[in-house]
C-alpha cells in the first residue's frame, strides 16, 4: 500500500486501520502535498579551525497532509471536518506510533510517513514507487502538524555521505555523469526502514 506525491485519494481499508480511521464513519479522502517547495539550505562547515558556508546544501520543504470527507451533502454530520494523521497503527493488535520509541524500535510495526527522493537522470520512472529512496522514516503523533495541517522537514544533503542517497549511488552517478537535481516526494508505506525512525514534529530541522 501506498500514498504519495501530491494526491487526493480514497482510501482503502487498510490506510483506514493505519490511519485509525473509523471505517463506516463515511467516504473520506486522504489530502496531501507539498505545500512549500523544497529550499536549499547552505551549511556553515569547520575545517582546520575555518568556517566556510558548503555549495552540498540540505533541502528543508512543508508537506501538508489531512484527512476529509468528500461528501458535500449538508446533512452528512462530518461535513467540513478535518484533521491530521496522529498515529499509525501497527500490524497486530494495539500496536502503533503511539508507543514507538528509539529504545525499542522493534516492538513496533514498519509501516511509516517517509520524505522520498528521486535522482532526476533520465533513467529513471517517476511512477514506479521503487525508485524513490526514502530520506527520512518518521511516525505521527497528535503534536505532529500545526493548525493548518502543515509539518516542516529537512533532509541532508542528498549526495552526502550521511544521505541514503549516497548508498543508493548517487554521488557516484554525478561524479561520472554531472549534476542533476534531486525530486522529493512523501510516501506512506511498509518499506523496511535502514535508518532510525523519528517521532514527526512540526518541524523537523537540523541545527
Amino acid at each position: 500500500q501506498s500514498l504519495s506525491g501530491n494526491i487526493v485519494t480514497n482510501l482503502t481499508l487498510t490506510q483506514m486501520y493505519w490511519l485509525d480511521i473509523d471505517p463506516t464513519a463515511g467516504d473520506f479522502v486522504f489530502r496531501g502535498g507539498m505545500s512549500a517547495p523544497p529550499q536549499p539550505i547552505l551549511k556553515s562547515v569547520g575545517v582546520d579551525g575555518v568556517d566556510y558556508v558548503s555549495d552540498a546544501p540540505n533541502f528543508r520543504m512543508g508537506v501538508k497532509l489531512y484527512i476529509t470527507n468528500k461528501t458535500d451533502i449538508a446533512e452528512n454530520k462530518y461535513y467540513g471536518k478535518a484533521w491530521a494523521p496522529y498515529v499509525l497503527r501497527g500490524l497486530k493488535p494495539g500496536e502503533s506510533s503511539l508507543d514507538y520509541s528509539l529504545s525499542s524500535p522493534r516492538q513496533w510495526t514498519n509501516v511509516t510517513f517517509k520524505i522520498t527522493g528521486l535522482l532526476n537522470n533520465g533513467k529513471t520512472s517517476l511512477s514506479n514507487r521503487d525508485n524513490w529512496i526514502p530520506l527520512r522514516w518518521f511516525v505521527f503523533k497528535p503534536d505532529s502538524f500545526n493548525e493548518d495541517f502543515v509539518t516542516t522537514i529537512e533532509v541532508k544533503d542528498p549526495f552526502g555521505t550521511e544521505s541514503p542517497g549516497y548508498s543508493a549511488g548517487w554521488y557516484d552517478w554525478v561524479m561520472k555523469n554531472g549534476p542533476v537535481p534531486v525530486f522529493f516526494s512523501w510516501s506512506l508505506d511498509t518499506r523496511l526502514r535502514q535508518f532510525p525512525v523519528e517521532d514527526l514534529k512540526k518541524e523537523n530541522l537540523y541545527e
